[in-house]
């Protein structure tokens, strides 16, 4: 039994065991043109995505002029109801001041 021991006895101490191999693609068995197509891909569809994006930041920034545009229409109009009110006003006063001038003349 002791030579059988000897013949099953394994020295850990010396690495004996299998080796980790580095991993590769091509340990894979993956097709190189298939690999090439996978890269061409992802490299168009991530530039498509880069040009959405750009197109998206073009509409924002559109949206903000139109908005600011519309911001300072919004901003004649009232003013504009404001002069008409201040010119009624003041035709009043003058209206006012006229009788009061023509019936002191009287």
């Amino acid at each position: 039994m002791g030579e059988r021991l000897r013949a099953v006895d394994v020295d850990l101490d010396q690495g004996g065991g299998p080796t980790r191999q580095p991993w590769s693609i091509g340990a894979l068995g993956v097709p190189l043109p298939i690999v090439a197509t996978l890269l061409v891909q992802t490299a168009a569809v991530l530039l498509w995505v880069g040009k959405q994006s750009d197109k998206l930041d073009t509409v924002i920034e559109q949206q903000k002029e139109i908005k600011a545009e519309v911001y300072h229409q919004n901003d004649a109009t009232r003013d504009l109801a404001l002069r008409d009110d201040r010119i009624a006003e003041l035709a009043r006063r003058v209206a006012i001041l006229e009788g009061y001038v023509d019936g002191r003349r009287r």
